[in-house]
Protein backbone atom coordinates (compact mmCIF):
# COMPACT_ATOMS: atom_id res chain seq x y z
CA UNK A 1 0.00 0.00 0.00
CA UNK A 2 0.91 3.74 -0.82
CA UNK A 3 1.95 5.98 1.57
CA UNK A 4 -0.54 8.57 1.59
CA UNK A 5 1.18 12.26 2.44
CA UNK A 6 -1.21 14.77 3.91
CA UNK A 7 -0.46 18.19 3.01
CA UNK A 8 -1.56 20.61 5.75
CA UNK A 9 -1.33 24.19 5.47
CA UNK A 10 -1.66 27.43 7.93
CA UNK A 11 -5.08 28.25 8.00
CA UNK A 12 -5.83 24.15 8.72
CA UNK A 13 -4.63 25.07 12.34
CA UNK A 14 -7.23 25.69 14.90
CA UNK A 15 -7.86 29.33 14.48
CA UNK A 16 -9.14 30.57 17.73
CA UNK A 17 -7.28 28.02 19.96
CA UNK A 18 -4.12 28.51 18.34
CA UNK A 19 -3.55 31.01 15.24
CA UNK A 20 -5.52 33.76 17.03
CA UNK A 21 -4.04 33.27 20.23
CA UNK A 22 -0.32 32.74 19.51
CA UNK A 23 0.61 33.96 16.16
CA UNK A 24 -1.65 37.00 15.24
CA UNK A 25 -1.12 38.75 17.79
CA UNK A 26 2.42 39.07 17.22
CA UNK A 27 1.44 40.42 13.99
CA UNK A 28 1.29 44.64 13.40
CA UNK A 29 -1.84 46.17 11.90
CA UNK A 30 0.08 46.50 8.69
CA UNK A 31 1.39 43.09 8.66
CA UNK A 32 -2.52 41.51 9.64
CA UNK A 33 -3.98 43.16 6.24
CA UNK A 34 -1.22 42.35 3.99
CA UNK A 35 -1.92 38.81 5.18
CA UNK A 36 -5.46 38.85 4.73
CA UNK A 37 -5.15 40.28 1.07
CA UNK A 38 -3.24 36.85 0.26
CA UNK A 39 -6.55 34.93 -0.18
CA UNK A 40 -10.03 34.24 0.74
CA UNK A 41 -9.14 31.93 3.82
CA UNK A 42 -6.85 34.29 4.71
CA UNK A 43 -9.24 37.32 4.71
CA UNK A 44 -11.48 34.92 6.30
CA UNK A 45 -9.13 34.02 9.15
CA UNK A 46 -7.62 37.99 9.29
CA UNK A 47 -11.69 38.76 9.87
CA UNK A 48 -12.39 36.35 12.41
CA UNK A 49 -9.51 37.57 15.13
CA UNK A 50 -10.40 41.07 14.20
CA UNK A 51 -14.23 40.19 15.16
CA UNK A 52 -12.90 38.24 18.57
CA UNK A 53 -10.06 41.03 19.41
CA UNK A 54 -10.32 43.20 22.98
CA UNK A 55 -8.17 45.70 22.05
CA UNK A 56 -8.13 47.86 18.65
CA UNK A 57 -5.09 50.34 18.80
CA UNK A 58 -4.33 52.52 16.00
CA UNK A 59 -2.07 54.92 16.90
CA UNK A 60 0.12 57.48 15.06
CA UNK A 61 2.41 54.95 14.18
CA UNK A 62 -0.41 53.38 11.71
CA UNK A 63 -2.61 56.27 11.35
CA UNK A 64 -0.86 57.39 8.57
CA UNK A 65 -1.95 54.49 6.07
CA UNK A 66 -5.07 53.77 7.41
CA UNK A 67 -8.60 54.66 6.26
CA UNK A 68 -12.36 54.50 6.85
CA UNK A 69 -12.76 51.68 5.14
CA UNK A 70 -10.17 49.58 6.89
CA UNK A 71 -11.29 50.62 9.88
CA UNK A 72 -14.74 48.90 9.27
CA UNK A 73 -12.89 45.95 8.11
CA UNK A 74 -11.36 46.32 11.53
CA UNK A 75 -14.05 46.97 13.60
CA UNK A 76 -17.33 45.37 11.76
CA UNK A 77 -18.18 42.34 13.44
CA UNK A 78 -16.41 43.43 16.34
CA UNK A 79 -18.77 43.08 19.49
CA UNK A 80 -16.06 42.52 22.54
CA UNK A 81 -13.71 45.18 22.21
CA UNK A 82 -13.01 46.63 25.76
CA UNK A 83 -10.26 49.32 24.36
CA UNK A 84 -10.27 51.46 21.72
CA UNK A 85 -7.18 53.44 21.05
CA UNK A 86 -7.75 55.66 17.93
CA UNK A 87 -4.70 58.57 18.94
CA UNK A 88 -3.99 61.01 16.23
CA UNK A 89 -6.53 59.70 13.58
CA UNK A 90 -6.85 61.69 10.41
CA UNK A 91 -9.46 62.89 8.15
CA UNK A 92 -10.77 58.91 7.93
CA UNK A 93 -12.71 59.30 11.41
CA UNK A 94 -16.32 60.43 11.53
CA UNK A 95 -18.65 60.92 14.20
CA UNK A 96 -20.84 58.59 12.23
CA UNK A 97 -18.15 55.69 12.16
CA UNK A 98 -17.36 56.37 15.34
CA UNK A 99 -20.67 55.93 17.01
CA UNK A 100 -21.43 52.21 15.20
CA UNK A 101 -18.45 50.82 16.92
CA UNK A 102 -19.45 52.86 20.29
CA UNK A 103 -22.95 50.96 20.07
CA UNK A 104 -21.73 47.45 19.11
CA UNK A 105 -19.31 47.62 21.70
CA UNK A 106 -20.90 48.39 24.95
CA UNK A 107 -18.18 46.78 27.14
CA UNK A 108 -14.90 49.25 26.52
CA UNK A 109 -12.86 50.66 29.20
CA UNK A 110 -11.08 52.54 27.68
CA UNK A 111 -11.43 55.00 24.96
CA UNK A 112 -8.52 57.41 23.40
CA UNK A 113 -9.51 59.59 20.73
CA UNK A 114 -6.63 61.76 21.17
CA UNK A 115 -5.43 64.67 18.44
CA UNK A 116 -8.89 63.24 16.32
CA UNK A 117 -8.97 66.81 14.73
CA UNK A 118 -12.34 66.50 12.92
CA UNK A 119 -14.24 64.86 16.30
CA UNK A 120 -16.85 66.85 17.20
CA UNK A 121 -19.52 67.16 20.07
CA UNK A 122 -21.57 64.40 18.63
CA UNK A 123 -18.70 61.55 18.81
CA UNK A 124 -17.93 62.47 22.79
CA UNK A 125 -21.99 62.45 23.33
CA UNK A 126 -21.78 59.11 21.95
CA UNK A 127 -18.87 57.88 23.87
CA UNK A 128 -21.28 58.89 26.82
CA UNK A 129 -24.04 57.10 25.81
CA UNK A 130 -23.17 53.85 24.46
CA UNK A 131 -19.77 53.24 27.19
CA UNK A 132 -21.43 52.72 30.26
CA UNK A 133 -19.13 50.77 31.54
CA UNK A 134 -16.02 53.75 30.72
CA UNK A 135 -13.28 54.03 32.91
CA UNK A 136 -10.44 55.96 30.91
CA UNK A 137 -11.42 58.63 28.23
CA UNK A 138 -8.31 60.47 26.44
CA UNK A 139 -9.30 63.45 24.53
CA UNK A 140 -5.57 65.25 24.28
CA UNK A 141 -6.14 68.24 21.53
CA UNK A 142 -9.43 67.56 20.06
CA UNK A 143 -10.17 71.45 19.11
CA UNK A 144 -14.01 71.00 17.93
CA UNK A 145 -14.72 69.36 21.49
CA UNK A 146 -16.95 72.01 23.13
CA UNK A 147 -19.09 71.96 26.76
CA UNK A 148 -21.95 70.65 24.81
CA UNK A 149 -20.36 67.59 23.95
CA UNK A 150 -18.73 66.98 27.23
CA UNK A 151 -22.21 67.38 29.06
CA UNK A 152 -23.67 64.56 27.29
CA UNK A 153 -20.72 62.40 27.81
CA UNK A 154 -20.58 63.46 32.40
CA UNK A 155 -24.48 62.27 31.79
CA UNK A 156 -23.46 59.02 31.60
CA UNK A 157 -20.51 59.01 32.59
CA UNK A 158 -20.44 59.24 36.34
CA UNK A 159 -17.75 56.44 37.40
CA UNK A 160 -14.89 56.97 35.35
CA UNK A 161 -11.77 57.43 37.01
CA UNK A 162 -8.75 58.72 34.52
CA UNK A 163 -9.93 61.52 32.26
CA UNK A 164 -7.02 63.56 29.94
CA UNK A 165 -8.56 67.19 28.18
CA UNK A 166 -5.81 68.51 27.87
CA UNK A 167 -4.74 71.03 24.74
CA UNK A 168 -8.77 70.89 24.21
CA UNK A 169 -9.04 74.56 23.43
CA UNK A 170 -12.87 74.36 23.42
CA UNK A 171 -13.61 73.49 26.77
CA UNK A 172 -14.01 76.43 29.48
CA UNK A 173 -13.54 76.52 33.26
CA UNK A 174 -17.57 76.27 33.66
CA UNK A 175 -17.39 72.93 31.66
CA UNK A 176 -14.34 71.44 33.69
CA UNK A 177 -16.29 72.29 37.05
CA UNK A 178 -19.30 70.68 36.29
CA UNK A 179 -17.62 67.61 35.08
CA UNK A 180 -15.55 67.16 38.22
CA UNK A 181 -18.68 67.83 40.44
CA UNK A 182 -20.74 65.15 38.16
CA UNK A 183 -17.80 62.59 37.97
CA UNK A 184 -16.40 62.29 41.88
CA UNK A 185 -15.06 58.59 41.14
CA UNK A 186 -12.24 61.15 39.16
CA UNK A 187 -8.43 59.44 40.10
CA UNK A 188 -6.57 61.08 37.20
CA UNK A 189 -6.78 64.53 35.67
CA UNK A 190 -4.78 65.70 33.06
CA UNK A 191 -5.54 69.40 31.86
CA UNK A 192 -2.66 70.79 30.55
CA UNK A 193 -2.25 73.09 27.63
CA UNK A 194 -5.07 74.29 29.32
CA UNK A 195 -3.58 78.18 29.62
CA UNK A 196 -7.14 79.37 30.76
CA UNK A 197 -7.38 77.88 34.42
CA UNK A 198 -7.28 79.60 37.15
CA UNK A 199 -6.86 79.18 41.06
CA UNK A 200 -11.00 78.80 41.23
CA UNK A 201 -11.62 75.85 38.67
CA UNK A 202 -8.61 73.57 40.43
CA UNK A 203 -9.45 74.01 43.97
CA UNK A 204 -13.70 73.14 42.54
CA UNK A 205 -11.59 69.73 41.13
CA UNK A 206 -9.90 68.94 44.68
CA UNK A 207 -13.21 69.59 46.52
CA UNK A 208 -15.22 67.72 44.26
CA UNK A 209 -12.72 64.94 43.54
CA UNK A 210 -11.45 63.93 46.89
CA UNK A 211 -9.74 60.23 45.94
CA UNK A 212 -8.00 62.27 43.42
CA UNK A 213 -4.41 60.73 42.77
CA UNK A 214 -2.72 62.97 40.14
CA UNK A 215 -3.29 66.33 38.91
CA UNK A 216 -1.81 68.06 35.62
CA UNK A 217 -2.10 71.62 35.03
CA UNK A 218 1.11 72.33 33.35
CA UNK A 219 1.43 75.73 31.62
CA UNK A 220 -1.17 76.92 33.39
CA UNK A 221 0.43 80.88 34.06
CA UNK A 222 -2.48 81.71 36.04
CA UNK A 223 -2.25 79.61 38.27
CA UNK A 224 -1.00 80.66 41.99
CA UNK A 225 -0.45 78.52 45.64
CA UNK A 226 -4.12 78.92 46.69
CA UNK A 227 -4.78 75.91 44.76
CA UNK A 228 -2.10 74.32 45.61
CA UNK A 229 -2.76 74.74 49.57
CA UNK A 230 -6.61 74.18 48.76
CA UNK A 231 -5.22 71.05 46.61
CA UNK A 232 -3.46 69.57 49.64
CA UNK A 233 -6.03 69.88 52.25
CA UNK A 234 -8.77 68.40 50.14
CA UNK A 235 -7.08 65.83 48.21
CA UNK A 236 -5.09 63.16 50.93
CA UNK A 237 -4.53 60.69 48.29
CA UNK A 238 -2.20 62.14 46.26
CA UNK A 239 0.68 60.99 44.95
CA UNK A 240 1.55 63.09 41.93
CA UNK A 241 1.40 66.66 40.85
CA UNK A 242 2.96 68.53 37.52
CA UNK A 243 3.05 71.89 37.61
CA UNK A 244 6.03 72.48 35.21
CA UNK A 245 5.64 76.23 33.85
CA UNK A 246 3.53 77.37 36.47
CA UNK A 247 5.26 80.23 37.03
CA UNK A 248 3.38 82.09 40.13
CA UNK A 249 3.51 78.68 41.75
CA UNK A 250 6.56 78.51 44.00
CA UNK A 251 8.19 76.06 46.66
CA UNK A 252 6.42 77.57 49.68
CA UNK A 253 2.81 75.86 48.79
CA UNK A 254 4.44 72.39 46.99
CA UNK A 255 6.73 71.66 50.14
CA UNK A 256 3.61 70.54 52.06
CA UNK A 257 3.00 68.07 49.36
CA UNK A 258 6.46 67.22 49.13
CA UNK A 259 6.53 66.35 53.06
CA UNK A 260 3.95 64.14 52.19
CA UNK A 261 5.92 62.42 49.40
CA UNK A 262 4.06 63.18 46.80
CA UNK A 263 6.24 63.47 42.96
CA UNK A 264 6.18 66.66 41.80
CA UNK A 265 7.89 67.72 38.04
CA UNK A 266 8.92 70.98 39.33
CA UNK A 267 12.29 71.00 40.91
CA UNK A 268 12.81 72.00 44.39
CA UNK A 269 15.36 75.06 43.91
CA UNK A 270 16.94 74.08 47.29
CA UNK A 271 17.68 70.73 46.94
CA UNK A 272 18.08 68.36 44.41
CA UNK A 273 15.87 66.02 43.80
CA UNK A 274 14.56 63.22 40.89
CA UNK A 275 12.02 64.02 38.19
CA UNK A 276 8.49 63.01 39.53
CA UNK A 277 7.31 60.04 37.83
CA UNK A 278 3.68 59.57 36.54
CA UNK A 279 1.67 57.60 38.16
CA UNK A 280 0.57 54.49 35.89
CA UNK A 281 -3.25 54.26 35.45
CA UNK A 282 -4.33 50.71 35.29
CA UNK A 283 -8.01 48.57 34.35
Amino acid sequence: MSAVKLQMQLTDVMWEQVLCKHLLPYLSLKELFQLRGVSLEFRELVDFYFSHTFTVCIDKTCSAYFSSVAFEVLTKRNFCLKELTLDTAGTWLSDEALTVVLQNNPNLHTVDLSRCCFLTDVGVGAVGEHCVKLRRFSLVQCPQVTGRGLQSFIDNSACVEYINLSGCSGLTEDDLVNLATHCKEIKYFMLDMMYHLRDRTVAMIARSCPGLLQLNVQMSWRLTDHCIHVLGEFCPHLESLQVMNCQQISESSLAKLRERNVCIDKPDQHHSLMPAVRVRYQI
